[in-house]
C-alpha cells in the first residue's frame, strides 16, 4: 500500500498498515511476512507492491502466489481464484482488483464527470471490460 493511500484509508475509517521490508530482504523473509498476514484473521486484504524492491533475486510469481486468494485484493496471484471468477463475470463473490475498481468507483461519485480508463495491463483491463 502506498503511503498516500494510508491517509485516505484512515480518513474513511479503514485500518490500514504499510509493511515496508528492507531492500536487503530475502525471498524467504517475504514469504514468511505474507504467510503471517494470510494467517492473521484481523487482516482482510493484502497487496504486494510490484516491482519487488530487493537487492536479492526474487521469484515474483512465487511471491504473488503466496497471497491467499481470500485476501488478494489486487488479483495478482497467477493461479488466482479471484481472476477466474472475474473472467467469468462472477463479480459478487470475488475481489475486483482495487486499482481499476477504485478508478471506476471514483468516477461514479464525481458529480457528472466522466473518465476513460485506458489500461495497459490485464489487471486493469479485465475489470473495466466487465462493467
Amino acid at each position: 500500500v502506498c503511503y498516500f493511500n494510508i491517509f485516505f484509508f484512515l480518513q474513511v475509517g479503514i485500518d490500514a498498515t504499510h509493511v515496508r521490508l528492507p531492500n536487503t530482504v530475502t525471498q524467504d523473509e517475504v514469504l514468511r511476512a505474507i504467510a503471517a498476514v494470510n494467517e492473521d484473521a484481523s487482516v482482510h486484504g493484502l497487496i504486494v507492491q510490484l516491482p519487488l524492491d530487493s537487492v536479492n533475486r526474487m521469484d515474483v510469481e512465487m511471491v504473488t502466489n503466496a497471497v491467499s486468494p481470500l485476501k488478494d485484493v489486487d488479483g495478482s496471484e497467477v493461479v488466482c481464484i479471484n481472476a477466474g471468477k472475474l473472467s467469468r463475470g462472477d463479480l459478487n463473490s470475488c475481489f475486483i482488483p482495487c486499482t481499476p475498481n477504485g478508478c471506476m468507483e471514483g468516477t461514479a461519485f464525481s458529480r457528472g464527470a466522466s473518465a476513460h480508463l485506458q489500461p495497459t495491463s490485464e489487471l486493469l483491463r479485465r475489470p473495466r471490460d466487465l462493467r
